[in-house]
């Protein structure tokens, strides 16, 4: 660093030119100068363009299944930015996923961010969207049906937006669905429950606890349809009674295990009893 006197007198500073790495005589195919932590720019540095052209040289495969696949979903997305090849490579990560949750992203993933990701992933066999309402919109979940139709769980708590439409068009569509959640949907109702229990009918595990909407008709559909069922979770559903718990007593082709009916007053403990005989698990406390 040297100080100069300018012609008013005061002393102006003036940064030497840095010597610490050779200078690149020859051409190296890059057109911007791209900044590095030690002051220099890859297309001055003969070491840092050296090391980009090494990284930039290795295969795709290694790029996602290093460097891609150990990223969480936020730092995807960011990576998409950087240049066209981590834009396809992302994409092509987001094509043979086969598993994604998003649960603890609930606070930031969009509504925008989630089409782009579900429009990409055509593989995935479950999808875990708790809590995330501003990002599973109804539009959201019809691409869902469109696009993921091999799923095997999807899990939907406390989203506003599931509607009985939406379900409809998702049983209708993701048919070897194994385990479904729709816990504190407050839009749904028989309609959607009904469909689910008509298309879904390999399902094992369906959690509807705080459907206020989901009645005897739902739980009936349920036992007659859904043979492979071995937990149901139909808590706080208050309108659910005897008539329809009983058919899991009387249907012969019934695979329940474990029936969750906490705060279903209309519930009798005669008909728990012959629950437990079946050899169905009831549990009526939590």
């Amino acid at each position: 660093m040297e100080d100069l006197r300018s012609s008013n007198g005061k002393f102006r500073r003036h940064n030497a030119p840095n010597t610490s790495h050779s200078q690149d005589d020859g051409d190296d195919g890059y057109q911007d100068s791209v900044p590095v932590n030690h002051g220099c720019t890859i297309e001055t540095c003969k070491r840092c363009s050296s090391e980009y052209n090494h990284f930039t040289r290795l295969p795709d495969e290694i790029l996602v299944y290093n460097i891609v696949s150990k990223l969480e979903t936020p730092e995807l997305c960011l990576l998409k930015l950087v240049c066209k090849r981590f834009h396809r490579l992302v994409e092509e990560y987001f094509r043979h996923m086969r598993a994604l949750d998003l649960t603890k992203w609930n606070f930031m993933i969009t509504q925008q961010g989630l089409n782009h990701i579900i429009k990409h992933a055509s593989c995935l066999l479950e999808l875990r969207l708790d809590r995330c309402w501003t990002a599973a919109t109804e539009a959201n979940l019809l691409t869902i049906a469109k696009r993921c139709q091999n799923l095997r769980a999807l899990t939907l708590s406390m989203c506003k937006s599931v509607t009985d439409f939406a379900v409809t068009v998702l049983s209708q569509n993701c048919t070897q669905l194994e385990e479904l959640d729709l816990s504190s949907c407050f839009m749904l109702s028989d309609e959607g429950v009904c469909n689910i229990a008509r298309f879904c009918q390999h399902l094992r595990e369906l959690h509807l606890s705080s459907d206020y909407g989901v009645t005897d008709i739902s739980v009936r559909e349920l036992a007659e349809n859904c043979h492979s069922l071995e937990e149901l979770d139909v808590s706080y559903c208050y309108k659910v009674t005897n008539s329809s718990v009983r058919e899991f007593v009387t249907n012969q082709k019934s695979s329940l295990k474990l029936l969750r009916i906490k705060n279903c007053t209309g519930v009798t403990q005669d008909v728990v009893e012959k629950l437990f005989v079946k050899g169905i698990t009831v549990n009526n406390m939590f």
